[in-house]
């Protein structure tokens, strides 16, 4: 072995066994071994391996093989922990060093991806500062700081308007430049935590820098010290120093915004509540990339290489699944281990495949063209294309053993039968939200302020033209016309005076005139007395607007009262996209299924399809804005549609003007041109791909 590697011991593992780790400082890197190892490695010098076993039998409680001294030469070899002392050892390191050489077009793509920009060796700086912060890590601090988060979350809980509404008004450029820059100074202090405690434990920090992870700039910090910690507790406590710093910083911030009067240290404060507590759930926490979360959960599980250990069990048990190889399972588990990491690698991988497609997208459409494209591509390829196709080669490579299993069959029996279904043009239907309704023949309201008198008809009733619905009194209107009826009189008393009296014939025209206007407004009161007998105009449904109007109430001019509804012109409108609309036709079929219930399923026919789009959404109920699914912009009193919709008429197939008193909202399912599930995402895709394809 090479005399510059380092063995230190390790913490006992689960199984109550100890470990050791070795350290390479040539490449700063430690890898961990177990009890087996260290008692074949401490007898390598034997080199006979006959030799080891006998005395590893002789020594220990331990039983040793000949493959297991052989896995371990391999590790040694595979790492380069062994001295290279023949020339074609040498030879043969030269040649895994050159197939592990990447091309310039990998090392471009790579760089892009990630890399590390390492800035200071922070190690002396930390030694001499270190006595200043330990009272940041005490029990005391530590308590207090808990107090004083109980403390800032009630008072929190009491100005959490104030907070939501402060929390939405930084949604600005210069509140989003804001964040930014806490968020640098937050990451900083965050370093920090794991750089002095690492070092309050004996480690050693080398550097400090800035790591790109797809041009998105990190913060990090080099700890791998620390795995020459044989106590786990002290790792753990390193790992968890970002988290804990930030919480610190997230407790006392909130509880300094929650006391202070409004003013720039409050908002300062708000700053750094937020950032750090939205940094530490949504990052820091997270086990699925390699952030503080990861490196915890490895270490509190006490297994290495969390990631690869769990995908390798969660490729093999997909392979199972799939095609019954029965290979012998990567590692052994008890029952509920390896439920977890079965679980937590598909998760990770759905988690990543979600990520990493969202900052694809992001570069395309941030990124100025060809740029933006080229990247997102690279990504997509990097970090979801890559790993699909590697298992799928891997497949491939196992192709006759795989096509040689039973299950290897009915597995492409399913799969073949899942693509027939996505793809095959199979089903009709075409579904949106829908509104019942009957057109309104006649809208009632009060032509003057009066008194319900009696109502002739109730609600939901039939109705015929003509047929009176409710009389109205206006005693203001009766005084007004009895006043008109005597000044009237009067009048005519005086004109037949002034026609016998000479002496007064000359006031004759005035009288006249005056008689002649108390007649136009008596005829005009008349007629609005009349008015207020409200009657039909056509025959209908009589459909009130409050259902409670009685004897006795008053009513003020122009309220209204009711609707006369044109009971043969029950129709549902629904208002569809342009590829749905493509697959409708005059004369298809549909069901409406309302929203309440209130009605069974109701057939239709579709009787006539809008050529033009609806400018207009007149049926207001399946507004976004009504918690219907058609998104609007109110522009001059109009909704109209933020897509393109074509509006859509439907007719009951049996009549029955009861099925709604006005209007029902619901689901109608056309049945029309049969169509494939994944049609109209391919085609959606390929018109991205060639309207985006001219840059």
């Amino acid at each position: 072995m090479r005399d510059d590697l380092k063995l230190y011991s390790g913490p006992y593992n689960r199984a109550g066994t100890p470990t050791w780790t070795i350290y390479d400082p040539a490449r700063n890197l430690y890898f961990q071994i177990g009890w087996v190892s260290f008692e074949i490695l401490c007898r390598w010098q034997l080199r006979q391996v006959n030799q080891i076993v006998q005395q590893i039998a002789d020594e220990t409680t331990l039983e040793v093989s000949a493959a297991q001294i052989q896995e371990v030469s391999e590790f040694l070899v595979k790492h380069d922990l062994v001295l290279h002392t023949h020339q074609a050892q040498t030879i043969q390191k030269c040649q895994r060093y050159r197939a592990q050489q990447q091309g310039l077009a990998q090392r471009l793509l790579h760089g892009y991806l990630f890399f590390r920009i390492p800035l200071w060796n922070p190690d002396q700086w930390l030694n001499r500062h270190l006595d200043k912060v330990r009272w940041l890590g005490s029990r005391q601090f530590t308590l207090l700081t808990w107090l004083v988060l109980f403390v800032g979350l009630i008072e929190l809980s009491r100005q959490w308007d104030s907070f939501t509404h402060s929390f939405i008004d930084m949604f600005s450029l210069t509140g989003l430049f804001s964040y930014g820059v806490t968020l640098v100074m937050v990451k900083v202090l965050h370093e920090l935590g794991h750089a002095f405690t690492a070092r309050h434990f004996g480690c050693t920090v080398p550097r400090m820098g800035v790591a790109f992870l797809v041009m998105f700039p990190m913060a990090y910090t080099d700890v791998n010290d620390v795995w020459k910690l044989a106590d786990k507790r002290q790792r753990l406590l390193v790992g968890a120093a970002g988290i804990r710093t930030e919480l610190t910083i997230a407790a006392w911030s909130t509880l300094v915004w929650a006391l202070l009067p409004a003013g720039v240290l409050k908002d300062s404060a708000f700053l750094l509540a937020t950032t750090t507590w939205i940094s530490t759930v949504l990052i820091n926490v997270s086990p699925f990339m390699r952030f503080d979360g990861y490196f915890l959960l490895m270490d509190w599980l006490e297994m290495p290489n969390l990631h690869q250990r769990a995908f390798a069990l969660g490729r093999w048990r997909l392979r199972e699944w799939l095609f019954g190889l029965k290979h012998p399972v990567p590692e052994h588990f008890s029952r509920s281990r390896y439920q977890f990491l079965l679980t937590f690698s598909y998760v990770i991988w759905l988690y990543r495949f979600v990520t990493f497609l969202g900052i694809a997208l992001m570069v395309y459409w941030y990124f100025p063209k060809p740029l933006g494209p080229i990247l997102g591509a690279v990504e997509i390829y990097w970090f979801i294309g890559k790993p699909l196709w590697t298992e799928i080669y891997a497949w491939f490579e196992m192709r006759k053993e795989i096509m040689s299993r039973s299950r290897s069959l009915k597995t492409v029996l399913v799969l073949a039968v899942l693509i027939g279904i996505a793809i095959l043009p199979w089903d009709p239907r075409v579904s949106a939200q829908g509104v019942l309704k009957l057109p309104v023949a006649q809208t009632l309201t009060v032509p003057a302020s009066g008194m319900i008198a009696r109502v002739s008809v109730m609600s939901g009733q039939q109705v015929s033209a003509g047929q009176e619905l409710m009389q109205l009194e206006s005693p203001d209107l009766a005084f007004e016309l009895a006043s008109l009826t005597k000044r009237q009189q009067q009048l005519e008393q005086q004109i037949s005076l002034s026609q016998l009296l000479n002496r007064e014939r000359q006031r004759l025209p005035v009288l006249q005139s005056q008689l002649a206007n108390v007649k136009v407004d008596s005829a005009r009161i008349k007629a609005q007395l009349a008015q207020l007998q409200i009657t039909a105009q056509t025959d209908g449904k009589f459909v009130a607007s409050e259902l409670d109007l009685r004897q006795g109430d008053w009513l003020a001019e122009r309220t209204i009262i009711g609707k006369v509804l044109d009971e043969s012109a029950l129709s549902a409108h629904v208002y569809l996209e342009q590829s749905s609309v493509k697959r409708v036709s005059v004369g298809d079929t549909a069901v409406f299924y309302a929203e309440s219930g209130v009605i069974a399923p109701l057939a239709l026919t579709v009787v006539r399809i809008d050529s033009d789009t609806t400018r207009n959404l007149t049926d207001g109920i399946l507004a976004s804005v009504h918690g219907g699914d058609v998104g609007i912009t109110e522009k001059e009193s109009q909704r109209v549609p933020e897509d393109a919709l074509y509006q859509v008429v439907l007719r009951p197939q049996v009549p029955d003007s009861n099925a709604v008193d006005n209007e029902l909202r619901g689901r109608v399912v056309i049945y029309g041109k049969s169509q494939s599930w994944l049609g109209d995402h391919l085609r959606y895709a390929a018109a991205i791909f060639q309207r985006e394809a001219g840059f």
